[in-house]
């Protein structure tokens, strides 16, 4: 019995479905069984008590709710909604007409309410309950006009007696009614929550290992590079391997500190720090060059860590290996003002030669397609020292 049920609440669910969506369709099993074991719970209550003017409501209740089944088996499971909402209010229709205004069968309309809210309370369905909200007051509107006419005194001819009956039962059943639905909607909804923080916590352990070995690729990557730098005798491939090595390791620095921070966000401060710091050891004299910087409090994601790094990483290995003074001074301000983030880099050097853009190197054209890469503006200015300006747009998240 146990697997059966199992097996109903299931009817409809496809491999394709989305989590949300499989959700919605057991719910919608759950609800239409809850609403048809009432249906005939109602009929042999009402049988009991010789109240036996329903039969062909309870008949038309089951097969709507047949006809839900094979729909939302085969078909569009909004489909198979539809046809439950609206063959729902018909029903009620139907039995407040024949029970009357006094056995208080209207507050059925509650329970139904609830599950539908409960049922299509989302993005993807909203419409859809606007929809049926929409028709479930239509309903409402027609007992109301329907009460105000004669045909609907049938309720008035039974006796107190019968009249309390219905009127004790239809209080009784709705409140459980809605009870159950909250119980069993909450019940998913919880369900729900251990399903979606189950695959959060899979997702963040596989996202940091795939952090971890994106970092431990590049590290060997480096590695690689300096082993063969050190073999080789030639300057000018000396010179590109550590151009490569280093814009190599910007990167690998990116994830190193994202994987430690457990957090896709980079803490941009802390990663500017080390990678300067990594930069004149490598290449520069750690006693000759003095960097003022300035760094606010800025967490980037990993689409503009990576290319803002790069961009770092070019100006501050220019600076020290062009610079002509016996003391090289870097100023490095970045801040973020309304979203956008400033970057402001000057030095005390010989700044760019005349017309450089017009025979740009490799670093500066790396540049510029790195801050084509932000979509960011940009300037350089030779006064007094190389100085260079990027803006871009930070979008949280």
């Amino acid at each position: 019995m146990k697997e059966l049920f199992a097996k109903y609440l299931r009817n409809g669910i496809l491999p394709s479905h989305e989590l949300w969506e499989q959700h919605l369709i057991s719910k919608l099993n759950k609800i239409g069984i809850l609403g048809l074991s009432n249906v005939i719970l109602g009929y042999f209550v009402f049988k009991f008590f010789g109240f036996e003017l329903l039969t062909n409501e309870i008949i038309f209740a089951i097969i709507v709710m047949a006809t839900v089944i094979i729909v939302t088996r085969f078909s569009y499971f909004i489909l198979g909604i539809y046809l439950f909402y609206i063959g729902s209010f018909l029903f009620f229709i139907a039995i407040n007409l024949k029970m009357g205004l006094e056995s208080y069968a209207v507050l059925y309309y509650f329970p139904m309410m609830i599950s539908m809210v409960q049922l299509l309370g989302r993005k993807e369905t909203i419409r859809h309950l606007y929809v049926l909200s929409a028709l479930g007051i239509s309903s409402i509107f027609i007992l109301i006009f329907a009460y105000g006419d004669s045909f609907t005194e049938a309720g008035a001819g039974f006796s107190q007696s019968t009249l309390k009956t219905l009127f004790s039962f239809n209080i009784i059943s709705s409140f459980c009614s809605a009870l159950v639905v909250s119980l069993l909607l909450i019940s998913d909804y919880l369900k729900q929550e251990r399903a979606l923080i189950k695959a959060l916590s899979e997702k963040e352990v596989l996202l940091a290992e795939v952090f971890h070995r994106v970092k431990n690729n590049m590290n060997i990557i480096t590695s690689l590079l300096n082993l063969k730098k050190n073999t080789s005798k030639s300057e000018e491939v000396i010179e590109a391997l550590e151009d490569c090595r280093s814009r190599v390791f910007s990167m690998a620095l990116v994830h190193q500190n994202i994987y430690q921070n457990g957090n896709v966000s980079l803490p941009f401060d802390v990663y500017v720090q080390e990678l300067i710091n990594e930069i004149t050891n490598a290449i520069g004299n750690k006693e000759s060059t003095h960097v003022n910087s300035s760094i606010g409090a800025i967490y980037l994601n990993l689409s503009d860590a990576i290319p803002c790094g790069l961009i770092l990483n070019e100006l501050v290995t220019n600076s020290i290996k062009h610079s002509s003074q016996e003391e090289l001074k870097i100023d490095l301000t970045i801040k973020e003002t309304k979203n956008v983030v400033h970057l402001m880099f000057k030095d005390n050097g010989i700044g760019y030669p005349d017309n450089f853009m017009d025979h740009s190197t490799l670093g500066i054209e790396l540049i510029l397609s790195l801050v084509e890469q932000l979509n960011g503006s940009y300037s350089f200015s030779s006064e007094n020292g190389a100085e260079f300006t990027l803006s871009f747009e930070h979008v949280q998240g």
